[in-house]
């Protein structure tokens, strides 16, 4: 059985008793009919303030873990929306992260956009202030809500957001641990949307897919992107851009290139 979370976090996913694959705290919680746990994801500001506290004095280690602890537990607590979505998204990835299971590209991939949500420096200071005396447990906590609070950057915040909605999905359409599998292989933004995309083709079957492919079955889905509104909207403008420089050229052409005159007749 998989030890408890430490500290709010995702406990590494032990094995099944048959060997299929791999379970993890967001299975359990995720099933949970009790909206009120899922708190429980992320865990509480009091745990937040022990991960703080500790990245703080250990030349901040666990940074991705920190960062999108705040950042999950912030969104929740204002529930906004898709907050849910994002918090289970983080869940998946500390999870993935405390079992070493992001490749390391794609972990400085979403770590750079945590670090745009949650700039680093304002973050310091108001963990700093948090800390600054001894007060009750809950009391550390409500000053580490106010500064994952004040710290989050809401123009950072939504390429961090975007991604972890896309891991969100892809949990939905097979399983948190499902979701483990895929994120496995990925190394950046595109392998990821490929992955998403894989899902919603073929939920479940995209895991044996990935298992059996590798990283290079990510690339089965570059036939099945979809074109957006935006993309459309983009080649219609090159497209007209391209109709009013053809448009000038011939202006042009027809400016310097005139019709010779006809010659007079002479009558003798």
């Amino acid at each position: 059985q998989a030890p408890a979370p430490e500290g709010g976090d995702l406990a590494a996913p032990a094995e099944t008793t048959d060997g299929s694959g791999m379970t993890s705290a967001a299975d359990r919680l995720s099933a949970s009919p009790n909206p009120d746990r899922r708190f429980q994801m992320l865990g509480s500001y009091n745990d937040l303030a022990t991960l703080s506290e500790r990245w703080l004095n250990n030349a901040r280690q666990d940074n991705l873990v920190v960062k999108l602890t705040g950042f999950g537990l912030v969104l929740l607590d204002k529930d906004v929306t898709q907050s849910d979505a994002v918090a289970r998204a983080a869940s998946i990835v500390k999870s993935a992260d405390r079992s070493n299971r992001l490749s390391e590209s794609f972990r400085a991939h979403i770590e750079a956009r945590a670090d745009l949500a949650v700039p680093t420096d304002p973050l310091e200071a108001g963990l700093k202030d948090a800390f600054a005396d001894f007060v009750t447990s809950d009391v550390r906590g409500e000053r580490v809500h106010d500064a994952f609070l004040k710290a989050v950057n809401l123009s950072g915040a939504a390429a961090l957001q975007k991604e972890l909605i896309q891991i969100d999905r892809i949990a939905t359409l097979t399983s948190p641990t499902g979701a483990l599998t895929l994120i496995q292989k990925v190394q950046d933004g595109t392998d990821l949307r490929r992955a998403r995309l894989l899902a919603e083709a073929g939920g479940d079957r995209a895991i044996a897919l990935i298992k059996f492919g590798g990283p290079d079955a990510l690339r089965t889905a570059d036939a099945g992107i979809r074109w957006t509104r935006n993309m459309i909207l983009e080649v219609m403008s090159l497209t007209a851009a391209g109709m009013v420089l053809f448009w000038v050229m011939l202006s042009a052409l027809r400016f310097y290139i005139r019709k010779p005159r006809p010659k007079e007749l002479h009558v003798v």
